[in-house]
């Protein structure tokens, strides 16, 4: 049986997310119009149907759906050499399996998937890479929508590539609601190395082998907000290669999962993982800082010199000869017959500036006459049985 049309004035899409994405009607001609945080005026159907025509916009299609280019390589071919932030040009991808390495060396580039826009490589490198060329770099690239199959062993599906004094995303460089599929041994989703500032936003990497990881060096930022990942990687030395900005910022926030972590930072750098809802192993080597809040991580080593902090987080065990701060951290500590019991801590503290809230269950009551940073003493006035709960705040 058939339905009425289903009528609205407009129709907000996510609304909750502060940003402005709806679907409504152009008053002065009726046409449909499409506005979001991008493109704030709005465009038209009629618009889009236009687009080929417009200066900065270059569309692909596979052979038969009239697009002016077959590959996103020949697109790219044509995007100027003067395409840059302030003059961009964007390639929009329409459905279809492009079976193509492309290689992105220009800046100001927008790759935008329509539908669902695959790029499956022709050889065994790197599904997508960004570099510098001779007289052209990607300070600015934004590759959005697009769904990234990478089936060769040690490849990656992304592949950021800078070097000393490199450019390469030095306005950023954005990875933007993609699918990023590696099925290959030792993958990787993106790999980054000697390269500026990198944004990877809700990308999803879902049902890849163990081996995989993001594996990101020497990289002046990389900030990944929401979506799926494997495992991580993120390393930092100032007797490295190091790109156009000195120092380093490795962010991870708002994920969904996130396998285990990894890095080493030496020198200078940090590691920042915020509102994760499930994180692997942490591991952190090197003489910097961890720092997490509000999230759900698994056993941590804070190994070398690391200055670790946790706010608002849970964690499994914990080891290593760094220090780790807690606003709050609880055990217990049985007596059998004693009068005194130390309680070392598994990571040391930064020092002996904290609270300890003590409960028993007996009538003695227990204090603390003594703490460091390693741990505690909790002592009764006479030998007791008993299990005296505690807890440190911060």
């Amino acid at each position: 049986m058939a339905q009425p049309n289903f009528q609205v004035d407009g129709l907000a899409i996510e609304p909750g997310s502060g940003q402005t994405l709806t679907i409504t009607r152009q008053a002065s001609n009726g046409a449909m119009k499409l506005i979001d945080a991008v493109v704030t005026g709005g465009l038209t159907l009629s618009d889009m149907a236009n687009l080929s025509q417009v200066t900065g916009v270059l569309i692909v299609g596979m052979a038969g759906t009239g697009a002016k280019y077959t590959t996103i390589t020949s697109a790219l071919a044509a995007v100027p050499a003067t395409s840059s932030l302030t003059n961009p040009n964007v390639i929009m991808v329409l459905s279809g399996v492009y079976s193509e390495n492309i290689t992105i060396e220009k800046a100001g580039v927008t790759l935008l998937g329509i539908g669902r826009a695959v790029i499956q490589p022709a050889v065994s490198a790197a599904a997508v890479t960004v570099q510098a060329a001779v007289s052209t770099t990607p300070t600015s690239l934004t590759i959005r929508g697009m769904v990234i199959n990478q089936p060769n062993n040690g490849q990656a599906c992304v592949s950021l590539v800078g070097g000393a004094g490199s450019t390469v995303g030095v306005d950023g460089i954005n990875i933007e609601d993609c699918d990023l599929n590696p099925s290959g041994v030792g993958c990787y989703t993106v790999y980054a190395n000697a390269v500026d500032y990198v944004y990877v936003r809700g990308c999803r990497s879902v049902g890849v082998p163990g081996t995989t990881s993001m594996r990101v060096s020497q990289c002046a930022g990389v900030t990944v907000t929401g979506g799926i990942l494997p495992a991580v990687q993120m390393d930092y030395t100032t007797a490295g290669t190091i790109p156009s900005v000195a120092g380093s910022s490795y962010v991870l926030s708002g994920c969904t999962y996130v396998g285990d972590v990894q890095s080493t930072l030496s020198g200078a750098g940090s590691l920042s993982i915020g509102n994760c809802s499930s994180v692997g192993s942490v591991t952190v080597n090197g003489n910097r800082t961890l720092t997490v809040v509000g999230s759900a991580i698994g056993n941590m080593a804070i190994n070398d010199t690391v200055a670790a902090t946790l706010k608002n987080s849970s964690r499994g065990a914990v080891a290593g000869s760094g220090t780790l701060l807690e606003n709050q951290v609880s055990g217990m500590v049985a007596f059998a017959g004693d009068t005194s019991k130390t309680v070392t801590f598994d990571v040391s503290r930064p020092g002996a500036i904290y609270t300890v809230v003590l409960d028993q269950d007996i009538s003695s009551t227990p204090y603390v006459p003594s703490k460091s940073a390693s741990g505690f003493t909790v002592t009764f006035g006479g030998a007791v049985v008993s299990t005296v709960y505690w807890t440190v705040l911060a």
